[in-house]
C-alpha cells in the first residue's frame, strides 16, 4: 500500500478506471475498503467514503454479483475483447468457476496469470458453486459464440467450504479418531452428489462441443488459520487443530482422485483432463488465507494449465495488430465500424481534434451537464454517470488527437447505474400476511392512509394476489430478490426489462435464462411457502428492444413479458385490467395509487447508524420505520403521482411518470394500481428510483399495446 496522499475521485471515474484493463489496478484499489460479506469466498469491496465522492446508493432490481466481482469481470472482458480486436489468431478459451479463477483484488489468481499470454473470456465469480455453474446456460452459449477451443473449470471448492459446510461432511468425532476415521461415509455421500453434478456439466459441454478440451483441477492441501472456512467450523465440531490439516489433506486427495477418475472415462474421448495441483501449497506460508494460494503459487497452478494447453491444442499464431482490430462497438458517430484511429478520423473528416479544440469541447460538455442539473431538474442528471461519460469522451478525444493512425479505435464502455429511493415521510411499505395488510400496523396508522386502504380493500386484495416475486429456483433468501412481476389478462406476467437482463442473456431474438426461474405469488412475512403459488417461467414472450444495462433514461422502455407454465394443480391469479387512454384523465386528476412489490435487503455497507453520515447512505432508523426489518417479502406501498407523463424532455412517448411510494431493490417490475372511472386498473410499471428524490414508473396507457401484443 502506498503512503502517498490520494486525491479525491468521483465514484463514476473510479468505476471506469477499475473496469479499464489499461489502468493501474493496484492504485485504484486504494480507493476501496473491504467489507464483510458472509456469503463471499473473496473480499467484497466498497468505495472509501473518505476518498470517493458522489457514491450512489445500491441499485434497485436484479441481483448483482457484488461490486468487486463485477468490475473485475468487466476488466477481464475489456482485456479479452481488446486482444481479439487487435487481431488475435490464437485459440480462444472460456473459463468458469470459483475464487481460484476469480479472486477480485490485486492478488493474481490462476486466470490473471494465464491471461498474460492467452485470450480467455472469464465467466467466473467468487462464490460460484458447482450446481449453480451447471444450471447456468452461459458456458456452452459463450463457447459456441466465441469458437472456443477449451473450457477451464474451477468448481467444487465452494461446495466443500461454503458456510462452514466442511463440519457437516465429517463424522461426529470420538476420542482417538484419526483423519481416516472422520473422513468417511458423510464425505462419500457428498462426493457422490458432486460426481453427478460434474457429469451433467461435462456431458452437456462435450455433447455440444465434442472437439473442445475441458480442463478441471482439484485443490491444494489448505491450512487452518482461524478462518470461517476451515478452523472455526471444525473447532466448533470439536476437532483439535492438530488434526484439522490432516482432514483437509485427506479430503483434497480424495477430491483430486475423483476428478482424475472422471477424466479417465471413455465417454469423454480424452477431451476431459484433470490438472493435478495437489502438491502446490504444501507449506502454510504459501497461502493467502485458509483456502486461497498466494501469487507465486497461483502462477504455478497457471503453469500446469499452460503446459496442458500447449500439449493438446495445435499451435496457432498469436498476432496482435491494430490493423486487424474488430472492436465490439463502433464509435457512436461513425457510419460504419472503424477499426483504427486513422479510419475513425477519416470518417469524422472536418472535425478539429487539436488540443485547444479538445479543451473547448470538454468545457462545453461540463457546462451543459451542470446547466441541466441545476436549471432543469425535470431531467435528473446522475453525477457519477456524467463523470464517467466525460472521462470516456476525454479518452476518445485524446486518441483522436494523437498522431498514430494504427491505434485501435476507442470502444464504447459507459458506466450504467440505477439508484434506490427511500422517501422520508408518510409513505410506508406495509407487510402483507394472509393476502392483506394488518390494518393496525403502526406504520399504516401513522401515515394517514388507513382510510384509503380500507375503502379499497377488495381491489387491493386482488392486486396483492396477482403480484409475485421472481425467484431463481426456489431461493427465498432476502438478498436474492431479482424483481417483481404482475398478472396480465391473458395469463402472462409483466416485469422490468433490466430484471430480465439480470436473469439471462439474449441470443439473436431468443432470450436464454441462466437457470430455472419462478414467480412466487406468495412469499409473505412470517408465512410458510405455498407450492401452489410458485409457478415456473416458461419463456420470455416479449422484451423491449432497448438495452437497459441498469440505466434510467426517458427514451428507454424498461419492460418485459414472461409466459408462465402452471402445473396441473396450479391456478393463475386473476388480472386487473390495464389502464387505457380513456382512464388517463381520471387517474391523473386523483393522483393516488397502490403499489405491491418485494423490497430486497440493501447491502450492509449502505446502511448507517450515524445521523451525520452522507445522504448516500440509508439511515437504519428511517429504513426500519418505513420498511421494517424483513426483506424479500410482499409489501403494499401507497403513493401519489408526482410528475405526470410527458413532462420530461426526451420522453417523446410520454411513457414515464414519477411517484413517491417507498420502494427498495426488488420492487422493480411491480404494478401501480389506480382507481379509474370504471374501477381498479393498472396504471404503471415501476422500474427505477433515485435516492431520496423520486421513483420512476412506465405509464401503462402509453405502453399498453406493447405489453398486449408483444
Amino acid at each position: 500500500m502506498s503512503n502517498q496522499v490520494l486525491p479525491p475521485i468521483s465514484y463514476g471515474e473510479l468505476m471506469m478506471r477499475l473496469r479499464d484493463s489499461d489502468e493501474d489496478l493496484n492504485h485504484y484499489l486504494q480507493y476501496m475498503v473491504e467489507v464483510e460479506r458472509p456469503d463471499s469466498f473473496a473480499p467484497e469491496l466498497a468505495p472509501n467514503q473518505a476518498l470517493v465522492t458522489d457514491i450512489p446508493p445500491q441499485p434497485e432490481g436484479g441481483v448483482g454479483m457484488g461490486l468487486a466481482n463485477a468490475f473485475m469481470r468487466a476488466r477481464r472482458h475489456h482485456k479479452y475483447r481488446r486482444r481479439i480486436s487487435r487481431g488475435w489468431r490464437g485459440h480462444r478459451i472460456v473459463s468458469e468457476g470459483d475464487s481460484w479463477f476469480q479472486y477480485p483484488t490485486s492478488l493474481q489468481d490462476t486466470i490473471d496469470h494465464l491471461m498474460k499470454d492467452h485470450a480467455i473470456l472469464s465467466l467466473g465469480a467468487a462464490g460460484d458453486e458447482l450446481k449453480d455453474i451447471r444450471r447456468q446456460r452461459e458456458i456452452v452459449f459463450h463457447m459456441q459464440r466465441e469458437g472456443a477451443s477449451a473450457l477451464l473449470l474451477s468448481a467444487g471448492g465452494n461446495d466443500l467450504f461454503d458456510d462452514g459446510q466442511i463440519a457437516n461432511l465429517i463424522e461426529d468425532p470420538m476420542v482417538g479418531d484419526t483423519a481416516h476415521d472422520l473422513v468417511g461415509a458423510r464425505f462419500q455421500v457428498f462426493m457422490d452428489d458432486m460426481v453427478e453434478e460434474y457429469l451433467k456439466l461435462f456431458r452437456k459441454v462435450h455433447t455440444a462441443l465434442p472437439h473442445a478440451l475441458m480442463l478441471i483441477h482439484g485443490y491444494g492441501p489448505a491450512f487452518p488459520r482461524n478462518g470461517k472456512w476451515i478452523e472455526k467450523p471444525l473447532r466448533k465440531k470439536g476437532i483439535p487443530k492438530a488434526l484439522q490439516h490432516e482432514i483437509i489433506k485427506l479430503m483434497v486427495a480424495r477430491f483430486n482422485q475423483t476428478l482424475a477418475d472422471l477424466a479417465a472415462r471413455a465417454e469423454f474421448h480424452g477431451k476431459l483432463i484433470h490438472v493435478n495441483v495437489s502438491d502446490i501449497g504444501d507449506k502454510p506460508n504459501q497461502w493467502h488465507d485458509e483456502i486461497h494460494l498466494d501469487d507465486k503459487r497461483y502462477a504455478l497452478v497457471a503453469d500446469r494449465f499452460r503446459q496442458i494447453l500447449k500439449h493438446h491444442l495445435p499451435a496457432a499464431p498469436a498476432i496482435e495488430s491494430g490493423l486487424n482490430a474488430q472492436p465490439d462497438v463502433a464509435f457512436s458517430t461513425a457510419e460504419r465500424m472503424a477499426t483504427t484511429v486513422g479510419e475513425l478520423r477519416e470518417q469524422l473528416d472536418g472535425h478539429d481534434f487539436s488540443t485547444d479544440a479538445q479543451k473547448a469541447r470538454l468545457e462545453w460538455l461540463e457546462e451543459e451537464l451542470a446547466k441541466k442539473a441545476v436549471e432543469n431538474p425535470g431531467v435528473p442528471v446522475n453525477q457519477d454517470e456524467a463523470d464517467s461519460f466525460v472521462l470516456s469522451v476525454r479518452k476518445a478525444l485524446e486518441l483522436l488527437g494523437a498522431e498514430e493512425d494504427d491505434l485501435p479505435a476507442p470502444p464504447d464502455n459507459p458506466l450504467m447505474t440505477e439508484a434506490i429511493v427511500l422517501i422520508i415521510g408518510n409513505r410506508p411499505a406495509c407487510y402483507i400476511r394472509d393476502g392483506f395488510v394488518d390494518l393496525t400496523e403502526q406504520r399504516l396508522v401513522d401515515s394517514g392512509l388507513l382510510d384509503d386502504v380500507k375503502a379499497n380493500e377488495a381491489p387491493i386484495r386482488k392486486l396483492i394476489a396477482g403480484t409475485g416475486r421472481i425467484l431463481q429456483g426456489h431461493d427465498r433468501s432476502q438478498s436474492r430478490v431479482f424483481g417483481s412481476a404482475w398478472m396480465l389478462e391473458d395469463g402472462r406476467v409483466a416485469t422490468a426489462k433490466h430484471v430480465l437482463e439480470a436473469m439471462g442473456m439474449q441470443d439473436l431474438d431468443e432470450w436464454l435464462l441462466s437457470t430455472d426461474f419462478f414467480v412466487d405469488f406468495g412469499v409473505e412475512a412470517d408465512r410458510d411457502p405455498d407450492p401452489a403459488k410458485v409457478i415456473k417461467v416458461d419463456r420470455v414472450q416479449w422484451a423491449s428492444p432497448d438495452l437497459i444495462a441498469r440505466n434510467v433514461h426517458p427514451s428507454l422502455l424498461d419492460a418485459a413479458v414472461f409466459e408462465l407454465a402452471p402445473a396441473a394443480n396450479q391456478t393463475l391469479p386473476d388480472a386487473i385490467p390495464m389502464a387505457t387512454a380513456l382512464d388517463a384523465v381520471s387517474i391523473l386528476q386523483d393522483g393516488s395509487f397502490f403499489n405491491v412489490g418485494y423490497p430486497g435487503r440493501p447491502q450492509d455497507h449502505t446502511i448507517t447508524d450515524d445521523p451525520n453520515a452522507p445522504e448516500t447512505l440509508i439511515q437504519r432508523t428511517v429504513l426500519e420505520a418505513l420498511v421494517g426489518n424483513q426483506f424479500g417479502v410482499k409489501r403494499l406501498s401507497p403513493g401519489r403521482i408526482m410528475v405526470e407523463p410527458g413532462r420530461f424532455p426526451g420522453d417523446a412517448m410520454s411513457h414515464i411518470f414519477t411517484h413517491d411510494a417507498t420502494t427498495l431493490g426488488g420492487s422493480s417490475g411491480s404494478p401501480v394500481m389506480a382507481m379509474g372511472p370504471n374501477g381498479p386498473t393498472i396504471a404503471g410499471l415501476h422500474f427505477a428510483g433515485e435516492f431520496r428524490t423520486r421513483n420512476y414508473a412506465h405509464w401503462v396507457p402509453a405502453i399498453r399495446n406493447a405489453l398486449i401484443q408483444g
